[in-house]
């Protein structure tokens, strides 16, 4: 199966289309295509809404693909009065501690200065107190340390990043060993940059929530811009870049301060030269060119590096809406809005129809979405009644149509498609392959002038209708413009049925050992900042009863992920909070643990191996080894036909040899046992960003430490705890300038 389709548009339709390649004997390569030296595309995720396969919604069609739709009994029970109430999910900050005079804001923990012949520090300072802390929280110190370190040594000209190292880093360095320029060797997971500077985004934004202070107000602001910056680079209002960087001849120097490439076989097919009329948007050092030490420049190709997949979208349009309430600069405010709006606006539609006239076809669709894994509740959607699938899809950009691509804005979201495939038509499969080649455009080898960068399915997959509707209700808010209401109401809730599909998020729960965990991170995350936005009334509910029995009671309340407990709280009225008072204690409990991995809690993440027995010794009371029923095993392994083809599945057995945590199947095959609950953050194997990986993994490798995380993970669900007041010991703890003595300057 085509892995890098099915990171972008879902195992299903990724099955589907592996099979039109197949049948047609056609290169639908699995070439990840990554260059720039990222890594987002074997272990980022790059899928919306793909939480291990969703339920089909039921929005079925006449044929004629004017979107009306045939309601079925499931939907019917979903009445959604077409009243959109918005709120901000922040209305304000904190009222600003220092304000009128006195102490100074600062923004970045430890930083020095000298300022009117004192020496200053950057500390804490307790607004409770009127006085700077004289011991401070270890939990406050590693996020303030965090954002430190993100600032300093993990955003690149703005763009988060992992810092790889020459050689394996201890444990116990000092910043000033892992920061010497001498110990950096490259960036790594730059193309997931998009996403995980949305993410500081967030925590920068929430940071400033909490505390007020004018620091961290400009601070978020910078971040704002940073972000911006992906957009602006491509040249097309809505169109995000993952990242930007420069191509610097082969043998050129290090450059820890920029994302830099060397030499053209590092280029991939998503990867597109800045033109002139952008590179004002850059910092000074892409028009300039790189220092070579010795008082001259080194000539650098300015470049960015785009085929953006739904997840680093989800990085602008967690961060954008909380940005927009928090700043009153109307330039900056239109920047981040038109960019979203203009990014609904250019997705287009495209629909498959008679699918019941295609019983092969639809057999194929129902297999997967069936798989003997399909766990519908009472009044779910039928897959089985699925006659039309509804996609909204981003044309890529890419060097193949740089000159010809349509850079407007457009007027509105669509309602009618621009392409129809009919699955009752003769030519269908042909259509379909042509169609298949396009999605599968970001993984060739060369660019592709009709290739398609990403689809939504909002009347297949739970995650897809969220993102949707939450795109809308954005638009909406930002603009007031009634078409934005009338599309999130007439077209994602009637004829799509978006709320009964996002009451599927799980109902098709690929097994731990071979689910893509990134799946739930984009989808809680985008459902949250949805829900915020709602004023009580029928939607709230519809999306609070979503992430409740969707996302935490089917998957994440045994998986202690500190950031969804934090959302999944802080959404929870005071009339009915289920199981909030459990979630912010298991966000408190896994924040306080949150830290270094390699045993120095007070240090970054990095990739420290961890055995597997240590990891099953020191199980935490009440986890115990988990194996796969031989079901489960099955569901991972065994495949699908499609088209009378057989696709294989992922296998997740080895022939037995006494490994820790082995557990052994009936057909004397052995499979890895995995922790039955998520493991405590010391034993959990290195992550990008925690929580989206599995946090069941029993062991890993590591390399000595030679990869840094950009710490966004702790960082964002610790000021999201902080901002709702889940943390007692950080509550009026800012940063200010404390005199630390005199100086000369």
């Amino acid at each position: 199966m085509n892995e890098r389709i099915e990171r972008r548009f879902g195992r299903g339709l990724a099955v589907l289309l592996a099979a039109t390649c197949t049948l047609a004997a056609a290169g639908c390569s699995d070439d990840d295509g990554k260059g720039s030296g990222n890594t987002a595309d074997t272990a980022g995720a790059d899928s919306a809404g793909d939480v291990a396969g969703d339920a089909v919604g039921d929005a079925t069609s006449d044929g004629s693909g004017d979107g009306d739709a045939v309601s079925n009994d499931a939907a019917d029970t979903v009445a959604i009065p077409h009243v959109l109430e918005l709120q901000p999910t922040v209305a304000k900050a904190a009222v600003d501690p220092f304000a009128g005079g006195g102490t100074t804001s600062c923004a970045t923990f430890r930083d020095t200065r000298c300022e009117g012949g004192k020496q200053q520090t950057c500390a804490v300072y307790d607004t409770a107190k009127g006085a700077f802390a004289e011991t401070v929280p270890a939990l406050v110190e590693r996020a303030y340390d965090y954002d430190r370190w993100f600032d300093r040594f993990s955003s690149p000209d703005g763009t988060a990043a992992e810092r790889v190292f020459l050689a394996p880093m201890p444990a116990e360095a000092t910043e000033g060993v892992w920061g010497d320029p001498a110990a950096f060797a490259r960036y790594d997971g730059t193309g997931d940059g998009a996403i995980w500077t949305g993410a500081a985004l967030t925590s920068a934004a929430m940071r400033y929530a909490t505390t007020g202070t004018a620091a961290d107000r400009a601070r978020m602001v910078e971040i704002t811009e940073h972000l911006l910056r992906h957009f602006d680079v491509t040249g097309v209002p809505g169109y995000l870049a993952r990242h930007t960087f420069l191509l610097a001849p082969e043998g050129s120097p290090r450059y820890d301060a920029h994302i830099v490439e060397y030499g053209e076989k590092s280029v991939s097919a998503r990867d597109v030269k800045v033109r002139a009329s952008e590179l004002g948007v850059l910092p000074e050092v892409y028009a300039k060119g790189l220092p070579d030490g010795k008082g001259g420049v080194i000539a650098a190709e300015p470049m960015w590096n785009g085929n953006p997949s739904i997840d680093q979208y989800t990085g602008p349009m967690m961060a954008f809406p909380i940005v927009y309430e928090l700043v009153d600069d109307a330039t900056l405010r239109k920047r981040m809005a038109d960019h979203l709006v203009c990014y609904l606006n250019r997705l287009k539609r495209v629909e498959i129809i008679h699918l019941q006239q295609n019983p092969q076809l639809l057999e194929s669709v129902t297999a997967y979405f069936g798989g003997g894994n399909l766990q519908l509740d009472p009044g779910d959607l039928d897959p089985a009644k699925l006659d039309r699938v509804v996609g909204y899809y981003l044309d890529d950009l890419n060097s193949a149509n740089v000159d010809t691509y349509d850079r407007s804005c457009p007027k509105a979201p669509a309602t009618t498609p621009t392409l129809v495939l009919d699955a009752a038509d003769p030519g269908f499969l042909g259509e379909m392959l042509l169609f298949a080649n396009r999605v599968a455009a970001g993984s060739q080898k060369t660019p592709n002038a009709e290739g398609i960068a990403h689809m939504y399915v909002p009347n297949v997959r739970g995650g897809d209708a969220v993102h949707m509707l939450h795109l809308a209700a954005m638009a909406y808010r930002f603009t007031g413009d009634e078409v934005y209401r009338t599309f999130f109401f007439e077209t994602l809730i009637e004829e799509l049925q978006a709320i009964p599909v996002a009451n599927t998020t799980q109902a098709f729960q690929t097994p731990d050992w071979c689910k893509a965990f990134y799946g739930d991170h984009i989808t809680y995350t985008t459902m949250w900042q949805f829900a915020t936005m709602l004023k009580p009334g029928p939607l709230l509910d519809a999306m609070i009863d979503v992430m409740h029995t969707e996302e935490w009671d089917k998957t994440l309340e045994r998986a202690h992920n500190a950031q969804f407990d934090v959302m999944y709280a802080s959404l929870m009225p005071d009339s009915d909070p289920r199981d909030r008072d459990l979630a912010i204690a298991d966000a408190q409990a896994v924040l306080k643990a949150f830290g270094g991995n390699g045993g120095v809690l007070s240090g970054p993440r990095r990739t420290y191996g961890i055995a597997p027995q240590k990891v099953i010794d020191n199980f935490p009371t009440g986890t115990t080894l988990a194996c796969p029923s031989e079901g489960e095993r099955k569901s991972c392994e065994e495949g699908i036909k499609v088209f009378g083809i057989q696709l294989a599945g992922e296998s997740i057995s080895h022939a037995c040899d006494g490994r820790p945590g082995e557990c052994k199947m009936q057909d004397g095959a052995c499979t890895q046992g995995m922790a039955s609950e998520g493991l405590p953050p010391s034993l959990r194997a290195y992550a990008d960003f925690a929580w989206q990986r599995s946090p069941y993994q029993i062991g890993d490798g590591g390399d000595g430490g030679r990869k840094q995380s950009p710490g966004m993970d702790l960082s964002q669900a610790f000021w999201l705890a902080a901002h709702y007041g889940y943390l007692a010991e950080a509550k009026g703890l800012v940063l200010a300038w404390k005199d630390t003595g005199t100086c000369d300057k």
